[in-house]
């Protein structure tokens, strides 16, 4: 690719930031240029501090995109003042419907489109059955048009071509490298079995559930909770009960409520004994792919599609996501989790490679 390439991002935040940091190496390499489009919020943030080298990627302010129809109109007004440019959008899932549906004079040909939750990935009803619909028929619009779909792939091994179903697909990437553990850890009492909920901790992480299963898991006394990473406003407040009941039951939890850089996230994955994964929503889990490149066993429950990746990675164990079958599933961590050996999966080049070639 020899185009400069403008990644359009609505929310810049989390994975999103991984991905450009990424596809910014990946053309900072090839000596290509890489621009961000997104939020004046986004551009200062400190997610985009810690993922990406100053100077690699240029800045552009679209100003608020509180909608997918925003998006096109972004995307149409990025393409319009670079015309030599390939523009990336990675909200594929939102974008693509409000394509076909907007008037907006976007050039297909001068567009990448990353699909974050491959269709028929998890379960759902009706509704969900029509979504997937609907995000076929656009996907499939905008290839024929000229566009470049792919679907983002879980974590798995490197190959030479990647396809998810019958999709082209770019793959989850993994790139591990325990740094120094953050200082809250000094306290980790090490006779204890650690149990870790990692990364951005908001409702779909379900902390008070996590909390409330090691309570009534009979070993409450043995484990303790490590939160690592961002907690939402509120978590805090929302999961206070649940919180008193483990420690009541003999629990201790450590948090280093804070956005932590990779390395250090790293250290929490490699340092806790399981990492629990309890979510509500369907989607790929980064942390997923980081603890199996680490060796760390994982209990899962709840989104069906982290079912099937715990499942196709042999990461551990999926229950339901409730607390009695969670409880269940912690005490045998407790007691069988042993580490398991590091695996190589794709990293960032091969997703980058995927996703713009």
């Amino acid at each position: 690719m020899t185009r400069p390439v403008v990644v359009l991002e609505a929310e810049a935040g989390g994975h999103r930031m991984l991905y450009l940091a990424a596809v910014a190496s990946y053309l900072h390499a090839r000596g290509t240029p890489v621009a961000l489009a997104s939020t004046a919020e986004a551009l200062r943030s400190e997610d985009l501090r810690l993922r990406v080298p100053p100077g690699r990627v240029e800045a552009i302010d679209v100003g608020a995109v509180p909608s997918a129809a925003g998006m096109v109109d972004a995307v149409a007004r990025v393409q319009a003042d670079r015309p030599d440019a390939e523009v990336l959008v990675t909200e594929g899932d939102k974008f693509l419907p409000a394509l076909v549906l907007r008037r907006a004079p976007v050039d297909p040909r001068r567009l990448r489109v990353l699909v974050m939750r491959a269709p028929g990935s998890g379960a759902g009803g009706v509704r969900a059955r029509a979504r997937d619909a609907v995000k076929v028929a656009a996907m499939r619009l905008a290839a024929r048009r000229g566009a470049q779909v792919r679907v983002l792939e879980p974590a798995t091994a490197p190959r030479a071509d990647y396809r998810w179903g019958r999709w082209r697909s770019a793959p989850d990437p993994v790139d591990v490298a325990p740094g120094s553990a953050p200082p809250e850890l000094a306290g980790a009492d090490p006779g204890r079995h650690w149990l870790g909920v990692l990364g951005h901790v908001g409702p779909r992480k379900n902390l008070d559930l996590v909390l409330d299963a090691a309570a009534a898991s009979g070993v409450a006394g043995r484990l303790g909770v490590l939160v690592a990473g961002r907690v939402e406003d509120g978590e805090w407040d929302r999961c206070a009960a649940a919180r008193e009941r483990f420690t009541a039951a003999g629990g201790t939890v450590l948090a280093a409520d804070r956005l932590l850089d990779d390395d250090a996230l790293d250290a929490c994955l490699a340092r806790v004994d399981t990492v629990v994964l309890a979510h509500s929503s369907e989607g790929p889990s980064g942390i997923l792919g980081r603890a199996v490149a680490l060796g760390t066993p994982v209990v899962a429950a709840g989104a069906r599609s982290l079912r099937a990746d715990v499942d196709r990675l042999a990461a551990g164990h999926w229950v339901p996501l409730e607390q009695a079958s969670l409880a269940t599933a912690l005490a045998e961590a407790s007691t069988t989790d042993a580490p398991r050996g590091p695996r190589t999966l794709a990293g960032p080049d091969e997703f980058a490679r995927a996703l713009l070639t």
